[in-house]
């Protein structure tokens, strides 16, 4: 040991040092001084290291270089330096043995701290320096210490990813607990082994071990070890490939009578079978798992697991277009790794300041700066997402607005409204109101949301109001517009600037009357830009989605009638079998058929093609001439109707009639497609299959 005056000759050296280069690091950047005192510690400790009794003099110098880390946020070597300090401390004048057996539960107790923060390589160094304090205590106390020790390195090098190198740590840690006989370390330390041939990939090993008979009876069935046991199974099970299997043990786990005890194993089998469901786009079974997880875990504090069940709730409502339930989980998530990471650096800081006071300030200042980091990265991430959500709402919206069928669901839109009487008009705008009120209130932007939730009752509802106002005026100017022009006139691609002047306006409204609330930030922006387009898209797409369906329940209503009248008339009105020929109007050719062999003609061009029936055998025939001449020429057969601008068909040969939101197709026997009919030609065709069912009557 090297005597207090060598020490204090060594601090003087490390001013001197300093003293030398004070202009040059002066001139310097405070950064640039402290990676040179850091240099100048480590050289000297390094030193100091080769002489045979240094250690004491080591002490003090560890704990400069651990403050020095601290201010460079060099956390796992700054804390590095002050274990190194405090067990220099703790040796005995010789060097070679522990003054006191506590320590040695200190370091698991430091240790344990920092693999709560999941530094497992740094917490394994505590643990090791304890495992040998415990070698050289005797007795029971000793031995309980070094299964302790060994248990925390083997788990330290599972979760740091190496399985092969925790296996035989656990080996030894089970052969110590048969040999003290502690049961639960024996059943623990077995499953523990499973674990690392899991990691390994040795699934048959993992599965051997545990359902072998003795391990399954050393445990009740329904209690917290059993359940781990059949956790590590149900995992070992899936990744095997051996999917059933997995899922039959989960839901053996998922089923157990819930207690505060066994909580969270049953929420961790049921996340598990949310997220395999959920893999499988099986969304309602993904639901039922997760709300139960959810429900499980009421009564339980797990911040990581509640994370997942947010995060897998978050992904189905959000894959189901249910973005209101889908950014509560979205928020509370968030909250939750807030909560999380705060708690995390709570302990760690009560756990080592505990056992080393010494090091509290800098502790302290190391969370101070890593909550400010986290927050900057959350705000940073709540941008992200915003563009992100954003830009695919955006396509999503361009992809509608310009896809096909598009104009045909915005017809069945204005027929709809338009049908809609007085009173029904008017109990549809209040219900608009109610649901801009409801949906502004409950949807808040995430920035400044504690504030704007503590705002009176009345301004609460200013934004539902003012959105319910606006999007009023601009429908009724622009509907006042359209209404003006005739059907040719009209351009349905108008909607998506309509859906743009809604969005834009609303937007800038809102923001202004933020404004004058005081909420201006631009994380805020984004977040109530994304807030004012879910507004407009869920009614919209809802109202599009209920008329729709209305209007094919009417279609296929209206087909089933059709279909029994034109059964009707096929076996009450004999079709004429007179011949007939049709000429090429250019060329030399015609065609020669009889008109109830005759199915349908399709316009080609300059071409039509017409559907023939021979002997149960739909024969093509194509023929140069055009749609008009033909639809004179066969106007004496009023069984021949036009159904399209390009098809004309003979009623009696019609099979049955379809319906669907783009019109009604109509079937035929044979091999021939089904032929639309055009919404211009639904009337003239239902008077005519009418007027035939009259003449039947």
């Amino acid at each position: 040991m090297l005597p207090m005056s060598v020490m204090t000759q060594s601090i003087n050296e490390i001013k001197n040092i300093s003293s030398d280069k004070a202009d040059s690091i002066e001139k310097g950047s405070a950064k640039d001084q402290l990676s040179l005192e850091i240099r100048t510690y480590e050289g000297l400790i390094k030193t100091m290291e080769q002489e045979p009794a240094g250690d004491y003099a080591i002490a003090p110098l560890l704990s400069r270089l651990g403050n020095l880390y601290f201010n460079t946020q060099e956390y796992p070597k700054a804390i590095d330096a002050y274990i190194r300090a405090i067990v220099i401390h703790e040796f005995d004048k010789t060097g070679t043995s522990f003054r006191t057996a506590d320590l040695g539960w200190h370091l698991i107790e430091i240790g344990n701290s920092l693999y709560r923060l999941q530094d497992y390589k740094l917490a394994e160094y505590p643990y090791n320096i304890a495992l040998k304090a415990f070698s050289s205590i005797e007795g029971s106390a000793g031995i309980e210490g070094m299964i302790t020790a060994s248990n925390n390195i083997a788990l330290c090098r599972l979760n740091d990813g190496d399985p092969e190198g925790a296996l035989p740590v656990f080996a030894t840690t089970l052969k110590m607990s048969r040999k003290c006989g502690e049961v639960q370390r024996i059943y623990v330390t077995q499953i523990y082994i499973a674990t690392c041939h899991l990691r390994m990939q040795q699934y048959d090993k993992c599965i051997s071990i545990l359902r072998k008979p003795s391990l399954t009876t050393m445990a009740e069935s329904e209690s917290p070890l059993n359940l781990f046991r059949l956790d590590v199974l149900g995992d070992a099970y899936y990744e095997s490939g051996k999917t059933d299997s997995a899922l039959t043990v989960f839901n053996t786990i998922a089923s157990v009578q819930l207690s505060d005890e066994l909580a969270t194993n049953i929420a961790e089998a049921n996340v598990k079978l949310s997220k395999h469901y959920l893999k499988k786009n099986d969304f309602g079974n993904a639901l039922k798992f997760a709300l139960q997880a959810e429900k499980n875990l009421v009564n339980v504090s797990n911040s990581s697991l509640l994370m997942s069940v947010d995060e897998i709730l978050y992904n189905i409502y959000k894959s189901r277009g249910d973005y209101r339930e889908a950014l509560k989980y979205y928020e509370s998530h968030n909250d939750l790794q807030k909560q999380f990471n705060n708690q995390q650096l709570e302990n760690f800081i009560d756990d080592y300041n505990r056992k080393a006071e010494q090091i509290s300030i800098s502790l302290e200042m190391a969370q101070i700066e890593s909550q400010r980091e986290k927050a900057e990265t959350e705000k940073a991430n709540q941008k992200t997402l915003s563009f992100f959500m954003i830009v695919i709402t955006t396509l999503l919206l361009v992809m509608l607005f310009t896809g096909k069928g598009f104009e045909l669901r915005i017809q069945l839109l204005e027929e709809f409204v338009s049908e809609l009487k007085p009173t029904r008009k008017i109990i549809t705008l209040f219900v608009l109101l109610l649901y801009f009120l409801v949906f502004f209130y409950f949807f808040i932007p995430v920035e400044h949301a504690a504030e704007i939730r503590n705002s009176g009752f009345i301004t609460r509802l200013l934004p539902g109001l003012l959105a319910f106002l606006l999007f009023f005026s601009i429908i009724i100017g622009f509907y006042s517009i359209q209404t003006k022009k005739t059907a040719e006139e009209r351009n349905y691609r108008y909607y998506l600037v309509l859906f743009g002047a809604l969005y834009v306006s609303l937007f800038l409204c809102e923001a202004l009357l933020f404004y004058l609330l005081g909420f201006s930030s631009f994380n805020f922006l984004l977040s109530l830009s994304l807030i004012v387009l879910a507004s407009y898209i869920v009614p919209f797409y809802l109202v599009l989605m209920a008329v729709e369906r209305l209007i094919i329940k009417r279609f296929e209503t209206m087909s089933a009638t059709l279909t029994q009248d034109i059964s009707q008339i096929k076996q009450n009105i004999t079709p004429t079998s007179e011949t007939i020929t049709i000429e090429s109007e250019k060329t030399s050719g015609k065609l020669t058929f009889s008109m109830d062999d005759f199915i349908a003609v399709e316009a080609q061009g300059n071409y039509c093609m017409f559907y023939i029936m021979k002997k149960n055998v739909v024969t093509r025939k194509l023929l140069h001439t055009t749609m008009k001449a033909l639809e004179a020429q066969l106007s004496a057969f009023p069984q021949i109707i036009r159904c399209h601008k390009s098809y004309l068909i003979n009623i009696h040969q019609i099979s049955r009639v379809s319906g669907n939101s783009r019109g009604y197709l109509l079937h035929f026997s044979g091999d021939i497609d089904p032929i639309p009919v055009s919404r211009g030609y639904q009337k003239d065709v239902m008077q005519i299959i009418q007027q035939f069912r009259e003449e039947i009557s």
